[in-house]
């Protein structure tokens, strides 16, 4: 095939790494990363070795390469070997570095272009793995899985076409409930049987549910009742009952309740001022805002009208299990309801996205002798730390964090509270550690009494309260995404706050333990509510009564000379006196939990989207035989000159794909060897003709211009396959006017959507030289700042070598002379003997000049001839060979019917890559013609000759 030039233009740069990442054993390895991209991803729970294939991660070869070599994962297990790589660098003896999580890249590539490394980072879970004794303290609630609120996951749908076939009958009869139609299907309750039929869906959690109804007739007590289980058997999280016909009028109207882990949140939200009218279609939803709460209404179908609409406060969505149709009736009940097009969608839960819970994370962080406090499991209060972990699993509260021993454990462990809300401390009664979620989880006529009327309160020492002004009114958070590792936040505002201010009073936190936005919002409004209310700060003596209250307590305070009926309070910070002294000192605040919610947020979807830098196949691609002209320009003459009469190059253009592409990467190869890179380019400019043209259009309409700037005046372009050159450009007229039949090309007619190519400037040529015969496959792979488009995914364009660029160049304006008309340029008809003339064309003489079709004669080559075929009805009619000059010999066809004119150019036994062509309808002897001095002229179906009027 020849000879192939290349050129050293950088240099790829490989490394042996070692990383120490953390204690280990770990959970899982998920993904590398090297310079905030992802180098691999996969799933490794063990020792394991696996391959970074990411050469492109950073640009590829063009620009600083990429990542690509093999690692050793070693998880610091403790029958851990040493690493042979290792030991082969550094000799031995060689450690087996039990006990931490490191990383062996065995000498791989690193970067190119660029000798500095990029970060690395490593994303791991700890959660299971790594506790002293082999397992985990209470692992049934270590994980807590993260979910997305903005997203929807597994929808499910019931149409009830076939009533409640399917579903298992819980208590009662089935028979309660029919299959009906009313503009579509749907389940129709009625009758004197009670029934409760049940379905299992999810499990998950709940983010929507969104279902049809229609009273009928109201009955006495829940004629129809829509729930949904978290359990297999009874155990209600949501409830709607779309009509019941009780005395009280205000219990007449819709109802919903839901609830969460089984404590009910809200006993019966009441929709609407009126129970809903009869024969109706309305539509029940429930939403899960994505953080504090669900949006619930009821809209009358038809009119579109809200009917009732309520928000209930839950922290985080309800898991389910089951979806239940209940049927309750009393004696006599006559009520009809009718459901149709339920459906129920759960939240996205990445299994990817676990994170620890805040009780299991300071567990360990006491117990564990090797990096933490030390102190032996028996000095957990472990009846404290498991509801707690319950409480934080419930809340899907789960923190992804890490302690870099930067401080003290004790203060990562104070981090760990304020995230998660919560207090930790020695008990003074018992001497062990308790732990204690700040909720309001407390009834404040059971809390302990302190006050000016109870014997166990010595002294007063402070009672005030916070002035406006001393609040805030908008607060921001900082959190960790888990997904991406990067920094977001959110920001709550209590509106009530500015109003009253005036003015809006911020505050910053940062919680870089919490992974989503769906905790950070929760967190954010956890703090605003205190931060923002003008709260009531007491200092109190107290007799040894209060010896067992610690941090995080409430207790009730009642002092009637301030006006204070009772306020809970909650325990801020102890003094237990000393030997000497009974007296109890109390810092108290007034418990935020004890205040009504004042306003919720969503969590909006933000307004930027990730840019797609998935490397997408380019929709038009052409491959071509690089021709004579564009030889010369990069070769220069007299290497030009040097190449064998059958040699070939080939060269590529294409258009931009969808999405940020930077470039792509031109691979080509002769069947069966395998493709090999060739080369790099950039995407051509391009337009598309927006009508058909004609061989001698020169002013051609065009749409979908892609980078009109590059397109420059006096260049070549490709017009299809042919060679022309642009003369004028107008985008506001979206016209490019050509010159036609330029180089070995002549002009010919190409219909709309025909690509025009800019390939004067932005072709990719592959450097090989190639033999006449050969068949060059080639492929563009398109490069992306993530990476190259795999070989596979890009369709292959072949390319059959001709010698085109030794070879003459075709004739240049070729012309028509007939009985009635002569010079007609590429005429729709003709009549009588025919004479066929031309211009010569001369390669070496033209050089790098775009002479168009019209140009006069250039040249010829030395040894030039020219050979004239005509054909009739696509059979060869007349050949006339050997012509020096630039006409033939009149001729006059055998018969009427479709000519084509075909001229070629030969020297030293080589014919032009091209011929010109003419193609037109023919009559030997018209019966009438008519002609005007334009001489254009046409034969109808009767043999008349007609001229198209200019």
């Amino acid at each position: 095939m020849g000879s192939s030039k290349k050129q050293t233009v950088g240099y790829w740069y490989e490394m042996g790494l070692h990383l120490g990442l953390c204690h280990g054993p770990v959970d899982e390895v998920s993904e590398i990363r090297g310079g905030d991209r992802t180098a691999w991803s996969g799933s490794i729970t063990d020792n394991a070795q696996i391959s970074i294939n990411a050469p492109e991660l950073f640009g590829g070869e063009e620009r600083e390469g990429g990542i690509q070599g093999t690692a050793d994962v070693m998880m610091g297990g403790p029958s851990q070997a040493a690493n042979d790589y290792l030991a082969a660098q550094q000799g031995t003896p060689q450690p087996a570095y039990r006990g931490i999580l490191g990383l062996v890249f065995r000498r791989g590539r690193i970067a190119a272009n660029n000798p500095y490394i990029k970060p690395w980072a490593v994303r791991v879970r700890r959660i299971l793995a790594g506790w002293e004794g082999g397992s985990a303290w209470y692992p049934e609630k270590a994980v807590v899985g993260l979910f997305d609120p903005l997203s929807s996951g597994q929808v499910f749908t019931e149409n009830f076409a076939s009533g409640v076939s399917g579903y298992d009958i819980y208590s009662g009869s089935a028979a309660s409930f029919t299959a009906g139609f009313d503009g579509g299907s749907c389940l129709v309750f009625e009758g004197t049987t009670a029934g409760v039929v049940t379905k299992p869906i999810g499990p998950g959690l709940l983010k929507s549910v969104r279902l049809r109804f229609k009273v009928e007739a109201y009955g006495t007590d829940d004629i129809a009742t829509f729930d949904l289980w978290d359990q297999p058997t009874t155990s209600y999280v949501l409830t709607f009952i779309p009509s019941r016909d009780y005395t009280i009028d205000a219990l007449q109207r819709p109802s919903f309740s839901i609830r969460s882990t089984g404590v009910e949140i809200s006993p019966d939200v009441y929709l609407g001022e009126d129970k809903v009218p009869l024969g109706e279609w309305f539509v029940f939803t429930a939403e899960y805002n994505g953080t504090t709460g669900f949006n619930v209404s009821i809209v009358n179908e038809a009119t579109q009208e809200v009917f009732g609409s309520e928000f209930v406060t839950l922290g985080s969505p309800p898991n389910i299990v089951t979806q239940v149709f209940r049927k309750e009736v009393s004696v006599g009940s006559d009520g009809r309801v009718k459901m149709a097009n339920v459906e129920v969608t759960l939240a996205v839960i990445d299994p990817e996205s676990q994170a620890m819970n805040p009780a299991h994370i300071v567990y360990e962080c006491l117990t564990n002798t090797q990096w933490g406090l030390g102190y032996p499991p028996t000095k957990i209060d472990e009846a404290s730390f498991t509801a707690a972990a319950d409480t934080f699993h419930a809340e899907g509260l789960g923190l992804c964090m890490q302690w870099t021993q930067q401080d003290a454990i004790q203060s990562f462990i104070q981090t760990v509270m304020d995230h998660a809300g919560a207090a930790c401390g020695e008990d003074p009664r018992t001497g062990l550690f308790r732990l204690k979620p700040i909720r309001a989880d407390y009834d404040i006529d059971e809390l302990p009494v302190f006050g000016s009327s109870v014997g166990n309160t010595i002294e007063l020492e402070g009672f005030e309260r916070a002035s406006l002004t001393e609040t805030i009114n908008e607060l921001t958070v900082a959190y960790t995404d888990v997904s991406t590792g990067k920094t977001g936040s959110v920001t709550v505002q209590q509106l009530a706050n500015i109003q009253a201010q005036g003015a809006v009073v911020p505050q910053s936190r940062s919680y870089p333990g919490l992974p989503t936005i769906d905790l950070a919002v929760r967190t954010a409004l956890r703090d605003l509510r205190a931060s923002a209310s003008a709260l009531a700060r007491v200092r109190l003596s107290v007799n040894r009564e209060g010896y067992g209250l610690q941090p995080g307590d409430v207790i009730k305070f009642v002092w009637p000379e301030l006006g204070v009926a009772q306020m809970a309070l909650r325990i801020g910070k102890v003094d237990y006196g000393s030997l000497t002294s009974g007296r109890i000192r109390i810092e108290a605040v007034e418990d935020v939990f004890g205040l009504p919610a004042t306003g919720y947020i969503s969590a909006q979807p933000i307004g930027w989207t990730e840019p797609d830098l998935t490397p997408q196949a380019s929709q038009a691609v052409v491959a071509f035989e690089v021709p004579y002209r564009e030889l010369l320009g990069n070769l220069g003459t007299a290497e030009t000159a040097a190449l064998a009469a059958d040699a070939g190059f080939v060269a590529v253009v294409a258009a931009r794909p969808p999405g940020a592409s930077l470039n792509y990467e031109m691979r080509t190869r002769v069947s069966p060897s395998s493709y090999a890179q060739a080369g790099n380019g950039d995407w051509c400019p391009s337009a598309k003709l927006a009508t058909d043209v004609g061989p001698m259009d020169l002013v051609i309409d065009v749409v979908d211009i892609v980078d009109a700037d590059r397109f420059e005046v006096g260049s070549a372009v490709l017009l299809g396959s042919e060679v022309c050159r642009i003369d004028a450009i107008d985008e506001v007229a979206g016209t490019i006017t050509l010159g036609r039949g330029c180089a070995d090309t002549p002009p010919r007619a190409w219909p709309a959507g025909t690509r025009v190519w800019a390939f004067d400037l932005w072709a990719s040529a592959d450097p090989t030289e190639y033999s006449e015969g050969e068949v060059v496959d080639v492929k563009v792979l398109t490069r992306t700042s993530a990476g190259l488009l795999e070989e596979d995914a890009s369709p292959a364009e072949s390319v059959p070598l001709a010698g085109r660029a030794a070879r003459p160049y075709a004739p240049g304006r070729l012309r028509i002379s007939d009985e009635l008309a002569t010079d007609m340029a590429y005429p729709a008809s003709a009549v009588g003997a025919l004479t066929v003339t031309w211009a010569h064309r001369d390669r070496l003489l033209q050089q790098d000049v775009l002479a168009d079709e019209a140009e006069a004669s250039i040249g010829p080559e030395l040894g030039t001839s020219y050979t004239v075929r005509i054909y009739l009805n696509g059979v060869l009619d007349h050949t006339e060979s050997g012509i020096s000059g630039t006409s033939s010999t009149p001729y006059t066809l055998t018969g009427n019917g479709t000519a084509r004119v075909e001229v070629e150019a030969q020297r030293d036994g080589l014919v032009s890559w091209q011929a010109a062509v003419a193609e037109f309808a023919y009559l030997t002897s018209p019966s009438s013609a008519r002609t005007t001095d334009a001489g254009d002229t046409r034969i109808t179906d009767g043999g008349e000759r007609r001229v198209k009027e200019q």
